[in-house]
């Protein structure tokens, strides 16, 4: 059976929708508007497959089958379910799945995330890191919204506990962690060098650093690094964050100067105290550093060119963490009076546009009065041009306004009555043009004095 394809019109042989039809019965049926052509269908088309499909099944109380999600690929025009891993890819990179609010930006309803969950779940569940693997091939090309935006079309509740979400997290900074290790074993030789304690930047060629930054540059998870650093010795590690700094002054280490891994290791060093206080840029109210520890943070403020570093804050180009202190303790300080000046500005802007609001509301108010009393005026014009369009009238006799108000378009009734009001013996008086044009005018009159007025004529 041929049909026309709701979208291009034209007639197409539907067999995806055949198969479908011979496979549920009519209430289980998607939409017509779902069944579209292999030409015209698209991204935002199988978000409303996914949802009315989903439905479907819900409403025989079966839960998500190999069969039952075969069949929706077929009927989303998938030839398998990686290229359902690259439908949901762009769709996530662009909307946030999981938000209920998708509604809005796909043609779904509103309770769509908890459908789309379950595809997701039933994927995780049945072909385990298959569809984690398959994302992470392509994450590097995304940007960190698009990266945002997936992992959060993938926050729905998992059938191990956790959501989708945090296991591809927890996934990712696995592979982040494996192939960091992989990518620093294999430099190991130029990267051992880094733990000299006369370390000199010299004793690299212009290749070997080339490499050792690029690998530094392709592995920008910064948890990463710490967890990498939580293999080193205290030595080692302060050691390896006073090569870094070397290097990281003469070439960029990282893309970002906020995202550097040395970011990482000083974070790792300065855990212990963060008992003391949670907040690891206020490290400088501590009472317990160790000696060692605000030598190594004195010299990273003395001599790093990163204004990040070692906090992954702003350190205000301080040489000292005594400075550091002095200059963070101003920042808050001034940062309190500016937000108390932003928020007193901000109380008056609203004020001044809910004066604003106020004041538009009664300007459209008045405009309403205006527009209703311009109405009026305009009644009573057109009513003062009838009186004057009368008036000419009054100079004539009975006979000779019936012949006028005869050829006039307008209606019998724009004439009073008592302008007219004549005997029915002067009604003889009148032509035959004059007669047969009231005729006409007067068959739309109910009553009156014009109803009259037919009967004499007749």
């Amino acid at each position: 059976m041929n049909i026309s394809c709701p979208k291009c019109h034209l007639e197409f042989d539907p067999v995806r929708w055949n198969k479908f039809d011979l496979q549920l019965p009519i209430d289980l049926q998607l939409p017509t508007s779902c069944r579209v052509c292999d030409k015209c269908i698209d991204d935002s088309i199988r978000h409303t497959i996914v949802d009315q499909y989903i439905t479907n099944r819900t409403k025989t109380n079966l839960t998500l089958t190999n069969k039952d999600f075969n069949f929706l690929l077929h009927l989303m025009a998938l030839s398998d379910r990686f290229e359902f891993y690259n439908w949901f890819l762009r769709e996530a990179s662009k909307f946030e799945l999981m938000n209920y609010s998708v509604f809005s930006s796909t043609p779904v309803t509103s309770v769509y995330p908890s459908k789309l969950g379950a595809v997701i779940n039933f994927i995780c569940k049945e072909y385990g890191n298959e569809l984690f693997d398959h994302l992470y091939n392509g994450w590097d090309n995304h940007s960190d919204s698009e990266k945002r935006s997936i992992r959060e079309s993938m926050r729905y509740h998992s059938w191990r506990g956790f959501s989708n979400s945090e296991l591809f997290i927890i996934y990712l900074q696995e592979k982040d962690d494996k192939k960091l290790k992989i990518d620093l074993d294999s430099i190991s030789t130029i990267f051992n060098k880094l733990f000299d304690e006369t370390f000199n930047i010299s004793i690299f060629s212009e290749k070997d650093l080339d490499i050792l930054i690029d690998i530094m540059k392709n592995n920008t998870n910064l948890d990463s690094w710490y967890n990498f650093a939580e293999g080193l010795n205290r030595d080692s590690l302060i050691q390896l964050i006073r090569s870094f700094v070397y290097i990281e002054n003469i070439k960029p280490i990282s893309y970002q100067p906020s995202n550097s891994p040395i970011i990482s290791l000083c974070k790792l060093l300065l855990r212990p105290y963060e008992e003391y206080d949670k907040a690891m840029k206020n490290v400088i109210t501590c009472n317990g550093l160790d000696n060692d520890l605000v030598i190594l943070i004195n010299w990273v403020l003395n001599n790093s060119k990163n204004r990040y570093l070692p906090f992954g804050e702003n350190n205000f180009s301080s040489h000292s963490l005594e400075e550091y202190g002095e200059f963070y303790s101003l920042f808050v300080k001034t940062s309190k009076e500016i937000s108390s000046m932003e928020e007193v500005l901000s109380k008056k802007r609203d004020n001044i546009l809910n004066e604003i609001s106020s004041l538009r509301e009664e300007i459209s108010a008045c405009n309403k009065k205006i527009a209703q009393k311009e109405v009026l005026v305009e009644q009573n014009c057109k009513s003062m041009e009838r009186i004057s369009n009368l008036k000419q009238l009054l100079d004539l006799n009975p006979i000779e306004k019936l012949e006028i108000i005869s050829k006039n378009s307008k209606h019998l009734q724009y004439y009073p009555e008592f302008l007219i009001n004549i005997d029915k013996k002067y009604i003889s008086r009148l032509d035959s043009e004059t007669r047969s044009s009231l005729k006409s005018k007067l068959k739309l009159v109910k009553k009156g004095y014009y109803k009259k007025l037919t009967k004499f004529i007749d």
